[in-house]
């Protein structure tokens, strides 16, 4: 779903599927056509997303070549204008990405730098960066292997993401650079291999949360500029919800 409320989109392989609303009503809906790919057997992970203004939708699909040919496990992204008749996608450039595990988890575009962040949950390195001008950029000396990732809000060219070992980096998406902003792994602790996903968000430019499940509980701790608040039990306010208390 866009920030605004506006868009909600779906991805089923060959095509993505752009839906607009007004209120709690569906005004139209368009079909938008993944190029590159004849059968759903080519597909072997499609992330989708909406540009931090709403105007943008980005398509990431990776490739699954039964060959195992040099396209096996490539990441295209197409990006067309929210609108019921768009012009066709912008095509970012390709990117191999390893699927050593899961592959492809994440993809943001911003619409002022006309570039794309990709992640995903693999060892290999890969291009973070997809730029419009056929560039791509791979940072050096971090783990690739993203768990959870977000975008800040139109302007701020920010994103964070948190790695397999609990590390949270911002995202200076203009100057392509990432800075360590913490570690979580004494709050997140020993964790079940089932409880090792998390969500991240970032509400403004500065600040991330992080919310996980362990055990019984629902933790979500804040980290501002670099600096970890304390960790909280969110778990009374699920059950609240689930209650309607």
């Amino acid at each position: 779903m866009s920030r605004d409320d506006s868009y909600v989109a779906v991805g089923y392989g060959l095509k993505a599927y752009l839906y607009h609303y007004r209120d709690c009503w569906q005004t139209w809906q368009t079909a938008l056509t993944v190029s590159g790919f004849t059968s759903a057997r080519d597909v072997k992970f499609q992330v989708v997303n909406f540009s931090a203004d709403s105007q943008m939708l980005v398509v990431a699909t990776q490739r699954f070549d039964v060959q195992r040919t040099k396209d096996d496990d490539f990441v295209y992204a197409h990006v067309w204008a929210c609108s019921e008749a768009p012009p066709p996608p912008l095509k970012l450039p390709g990117s191999k990405m390893s699927t050593d595990e899961r592959g492809l988890s994440s993809v943001f575009y911003d619409t002022e730098l006309r570039q794309s962040l990709v992640t995903g949950f693999t060892e290999t390195p890969y291009p973070l960066f997809l730029l419009a001008n056929g560039e791509t950029f791979t940072p050096n000396k971090i783990n690739f292997k993203i768990r959870c990732a977000a975008e800040a809000q139109p302007s701020c060219n920010t994103a964070v993401f948190m790695d397999s070992k609990n590390k949270v980096y911002k995202v200076d998406l203009r100057r392509r650079s990432l800075q360590c902003w913490g570690d979580l792994s004494s709050e997140r602790g020993r964790l079940d291999p089932k409880e090792e996903n998390a969500v991240i968000a970032i509400p403004e430019g500065n600040r991330a949360h992080v919310f996980w499940r362990q055990g019984s509980g629902l933790w979500f701790i804040e980290m501002k500029n670099g600096r970890k608040g304390n960790r909280q039990n969110l778990r009374w306010l699920y059950d609240a919800a689930v209650d309607g208390s």
